[in-house]
C-alpha cells in the first residue's frame, strides 16, 4: 500500500549517556589543560618581571650617564615592587623621581636588591646578583663590575 506512513516518529535529542560521555570528555580535557595553562602563565610573569627589571636597570644606568638631574640613578628590587630612583641610595632618594613598578607578592626575590649608577659615568657603584622565583621558574638577573647587565 502506498502512501501509508508509520506513527512511529524519530526520537530527538541526546541520551543520557551521550551526555554523560561529554561530560566525562570534558571534565579530561580541563583536567589536562588547566595546569599546563597555570604553568604557562606563570613562567611567561616571571619572564616579564626580569625584562621590566632589565629595562629598568638600562633606564637607570642611561639616565646616569646621561647626568639626568646631576645625580645618581637606581633601581630597588623588592617583593611586590620595582623601584627606579634618583640618588645614591634607595633610604635617601629623591622620591619626587620614583617610577614604581607593582609585582605579585607570590614572587620570591633574594640577593642583591638595590642597584645604583654613578653620574656621568654609569658605573656601578656595587655589584650583584638578584635571583627571582615563583612556583614555576627561577630567573636570575646580574650586574658586573663594569656595569654589564646580564641575565
Amino acid at each position: 500500500m502506498l502512501g501509508l506512513r508509520s506513527n512511529k516518529t524519530k526520537p530527538s535529542g541526546f541520551t543520557l549517556i551521550e551526555l554523560m560521555l561529554t561530560v566525562g570528555v570534558i571534565s579530561i580535557l580541563l583536567m589536562i589543560t588547566v595546569p599546563v595553562m597555570q604553568r604557562y602563565l606563570a613562567r611567561n610573569d616571571m619572564d616579564v618581571l626580569s625584562s621590566v627589571i632589565v629595562q629598568d636597570l638600562y633606564r637607570a644606568q642611561s639616565l646616569a650617564r646621561a647626568g639626568e638631574n646631576n645625580g645618581n640613578w637606581g633601581v630597588y628590587v623588592q617583593s611586590g615592587s620595582i623601584t627606579l630612583f634618583q640618588g645614591a641610595a634607595y633610604t635617601t632618594r629623591n622620591q619626587a623621581k620614583d617610577e614604581v613598578y607593582t609585582i605579585s607578592p607570590s614572587t620570591v626575590i633574594t640577593g642583591k636588591n638595590e642597584y645604583v649608577f654613578t653620574a656621568f659615568t654609569g658605573n656601578i657603584v656595587s655589584p650583584g646578583t638578584t635571583t627571582i622565583t615563583n612556583n614555576a621558574d627561577i630567573k636570575t638577573v646580574a650586574v658586573s663590575a663594569k656595569g654589564v647587565i646580564d641575565y
